[in-house]
């Protein structure tokens, strides 16, 4: 390992993936199981990087020499951003949660029928 954190970062990183590997395998089907890891992992890299790239957009716009509606307007569209997305994200888990509902239902009625 190198002077400093690189190392502990890699470390962190290697035993993120090795705990999320077992989950993956945990599952019967691995296709289903590992598009469903690499939507939720791909969406939180997103996230956090467009998080960090605002962060970053904002500070600099607030430490520049620029006016205060220019700063006021970038502040104001990265909070409607934020908005926006945790919004998609209720309304996708919401429709999630609907349709397990719907799925859970279909298979209740079938085991009342069957049993």
């Amino acid at each position: 390992m190198g002077a400093g954190g690189e190392g502990n970062h890699e470390l962190g990183i290697g035993l993120r993936d090795i705990d999320n590997s077992g989950k993956r395998l945990s599952c019967k089907d691995q296709h289903s199981s590992h598009s469903k890891w690499s939507i939720k992992y791909l969406d939180e890299r997103i996230i956090g990087m467009g998080s960090s790239v605002v962060f970053i957009l904002i500070c600099i716009v607030w430490l520049i020499d620029v006016s205060d509606a220019f700063r006021y307007a970038v502040s104001g569209v990265s909070i409607l951003l934020l908005i926006v997305v945790i919004g998609i994200k209720v309304l996708r888990h919401k429709r999630l949660n609907g349709i397990r509902n719907q799925q859970l239902k279909e298979y209740r009625k079938q085991q009342r029928s069957n049993g």
